[in-house]
């Protein structure tokens, strides 16, 4: 049996619709809903979900990650998940204002089979521009820092990927607590 999300907002289809019963999203073949047969599918290139609200950091809440996985096929937890930023110092040494505007935000989410990149914007909106990475591309996984960030690393395909994870945020309502599981999440990894 198929089980069917909402690309907008996530929400689990219950029966066949032609919108979403949560957000009033048109589910049209056309639209992209999600289908999942039994099987472990992936689809990150489901639509962004529409803000939650004006403001900054309202997408990066636990119900908003978990709704936001749940259209792309990914376990529907906050509980594997950070908030990152690319670390690109040359950028910082030419001019803070540029390093500001061409920074990138994900939400990296750790899962068994790769690492999935949520892209969001400076305003902590979702991007709809994610990336994942399959585990066994992976080599070279681990972080460094120090009171206030870790630098976490790693290689792929020969290339480095750096990333800034603060080990709090005030917006944010899983990155402190999953801060400190960090060397849980990146032992499956190696």
């Amino acid at each position: 049996m198929a089980i069917k999300f909402c690309p907008n907002c996530g929400d689990k289809l219950v029966s066949v619709t032609k919108f979403c019963p949560n957000c009033g999203n048109s589910l049209t073949e056309s639209s992209g809903f999600l289908s999942v047969d039994n099987e472990k599918v992936h689809s990150i290139n489901v639509n962004a979900p529409v803000p939650a609200k004006i403001g900054y950091g309202n997408d990066i809440k636990s119900d908003r990650v978990i709704a936001y996985k749940r259209a792309m096929g990914i376990e529907p937890t906050a509980d594997n998940v950070v908030v990152a930023q690319t670390a690109n110092m040359g950028r910082m040494m030419i001019s803070t204002a540029f390093a500001a505007l061409t920074q990138k935000w994900f939400v990296l989410s750790f899962e068994k089979d790769g690492i999935l990149f949520i892209g969001i914007n400076n305003l902590s909106r979702f991007t709809g521009k994610n990336i994942f990475v399959p585990k066994d591309s992976i080599s070279d996984i681990g972080y460094r820092g120090g009171f206030l960030r870790k630098v976490f690393s790693f290689k792929t395909d020969g290339r480095n990927n750096k990333y800034y994870l603060s080990t709090f945020m005030l917006v944010c309502d899983f990155q402190g607590r999953n801060m400190e599981k960090l060397d849980d999440f990146i032992e499956i990894y190696k």
